[in-house]
């Protein structure tokens, strides 16, 4: 097939729609927002508020987008612009539709229900009708992106069969780009699972897709340092790391973890002109290697991750990511950057950040230049400060001073801007609840301390607990208006009552302790035993 030629790098915004689910007048302004910024083409992962006509996964059907909706949704990208690129999960992530007890056959025999079993051609053929209903709907797209990433349970399918699990994957590939093609689509991968299964045998046989499949390539930690630890050919790092522990920059060495010193003469010279010591590569250089062998290849950088938690994003870390791909774009050409954003680490995980709070990120990796806020700061440092505010308690205190007094900066609405101080001020009620629980905590163990002290703890405690549980009100207030579902339920749940039960029942402690200690430390006669 004719593949478009890119002349310069596609910017891509991922729409990931398995968390909350925003009210459906905001996912319009969000596509209009987007086009603003500068991207070029949504990613959109509907998961199962897809509206199937073969199907139906979803435990909230009232969440499930009405095809007069998707229509609509479809068209106000189109007037802005922007293509809408969807994401059909072919592999691994399906949970959403292996959780459900009518489609157990369909599953991997072993591991969590996420991914398919590619021992049964009724299951493939099940998610190829799946993939083919997806398409159709989107039929403005040049792309189709399938997933096929973190497919873990495969490797342990492959050895039960005496198998090489890329063997197997790259067989079930070319089946998916058939379809493709007959579309007239250009499929797109994510590329962790070729690079962690590259080998000198499959090398070859990768390549033969060289013309047919775009390499998307994630990493959502990379920083501008050079690493010490490569995912290539595996999770790999030098041997230098297992008897110099105590140097600067050591890595975390795994169970999975593999020698660099192991790699076959083909990996090792593929790779050699992207290391800059005896133990450290440039980051993100798999990119580079796979742009090298002639492959299309975006690079995939975070606004948000699962590792973020559910108040705010660590946006320092997430900056440097993003700054280190907006590098490697321009230096080795690549064809695109996709800038995601993950509501949840999958269908059955706890919600993540809400997805307003990305949205200064998803700014920033478009402009890569700094904006000026009412202040003269820019908002870069603002955001930096914002991410380092989780380990340090008295940036958080003047950041709520600081950014209660101004307005925000154009480029975010009032309600970004609220929604962000709401954040920091449940990080803030939530420290007060986490010292007032360790000042009592560590004398739970024994019966030393005298009533007047359980007395000042609990009250402490209390304060703090009131403190959230007002905040919560408000914050539901401001959230309704935003989001609806089930997700917004679960992530109240999680910020909020997970939270106050704690607390509640480390007052009841703390109340028997204050009751036996006033008993035990009653006045005594002076020079008693």
């Amino acid at each position: 097939m004719n593949n478009p030629v890119a002349l310069e790098p596609i910017l891509i915004a991922h729409l990931d729609l398995k968390g909350l689910q925003q009210l459906p007048h905001l996912v319009l302004e969000e596509v209009d927002r987007f086009a603003r910024f500068g991207y070029r083409a949504l990613l959109v992962e509907y998961e199962d508020v897809f509206p199937y006509r073969s199907a139906d996964f979803s435990t909230a059907p009232n969440e499930v987008w009405s095809s007069e909706f998707l229509e609509e949704f479809l068209s106000k990208a189109r007037a802005c612009g922007l293509e809408v690129i969807p994401l059909q999960q072919t592999l691994g992530h399906l949970e959403y539709a292996l959780r459900w007890d009518v489609h157990t056959a369909f599953r991997m025999p072993v591991g969590f229900p996420s991914t398919l079993h590619l021992g049964s051609e009724t299951a493939k053929s099940w998610l190829k009708a799946l993939l083919v209903e997806m398409i159709q709907a989107h039929p403005d797209s040049q792309f189709i992106h399938l997933g096929m990433d973190e497919a873990r349970s495969l490797s342990a399918y492959a050895k039960s069969i005496d198998q090489d699990p890329l063997a197997i994957f790259l067989e079930y590939l070319e089946e998916l780009c058939a379809i493709c093609e007959q579309h007239r689509k250009t499929p797109i991968i994510w590329s962790d699972m070729l690079e962690d299964h590259l080998r000198s045998v499959n090398l070859s046989r990768i390549c033969e897709f060289r013309e047919r499949v775009i390499l998307a390539c994630w990493d959502y930690t990379a920083s501008s340092n050079p690493s010490p630890v490569v995912r290539f050919s595996g999770r790999c790092c030098s041997r230098y790391w297992l008897t110099h522990p105590d140097e600067d920059g050591a890595p975390r060495l795994k169970a999975d973890t593999r020698w660099i010193e192991e790699w076959p003469e083909e990996i090792r010279r593929l790779a050699a002109p992207y290391q800059v010591s005896e133990t450290c590569f440039k980051s993100l250089f798999q990119a580079a290697i796979w742009k090298d062998l002639g492959f299309r290849v975006w690079g995939a950088g975070a606004a948000a991750t699962s590792e973020d938690g559910l108040l705010l994003p660590l946006y320092h870390q997430r900056i440097a990511n993003l700054e280190c791909w907006q590098k490697a774009v321009e230096e080795w050409q690549l064809d695109g950057l996709i800038v995601t954003a993950w509501a949840r680490a999958q269908t059955c995980s706890p919600p993540g950040i809400l997805p307003d709070l990305n949205r200064a990120m998803f700014l920033y990796a478009v402009q890569n230049r700094c904006v000026e806020d009412n202040d003269g700061d820019t908002f870069r440092d603002l955001f930096l400060r914002i991410g380092r505010c989780r380990e340090n308690w008295w940036i958080e205190r003047e950041l709520l001073l600081e950014l209660e007094r101004q307005f925000p900066p154009a480029t975010l609405t009032q309600s970004h801007w609220h929604t962000l101080i709401l954040m920091l001020r449940i990080q803030a009620a939530r420290r007060a609840i986490d010292m007032a629980s360790y000042q009592a905590e560590r004398y739970l163990c024994g019966d030393r301390l005298p009533a007047s002290e359980w007395e000042q703890r609990l009250a402490e405690l209390q304060i703090a607990r009131q403190q959230l549980a007002d905040l919560r009100g408000s914050v539901c207030i401001h959230l309704e208006a935003l989001y609806f579902g089930t997700g917004l339920d679960e992530w109240l749940s999680e910020v909020f009552d997970s939270y106050l039960e704690a607390a509640d029942a480390l007052t009841e402690k703390i109340v028997k302790k204050r009751n036996r200690a006033a008993v035990r430390f009653l006045s005594r006669r002076p020079g008693g035993v």
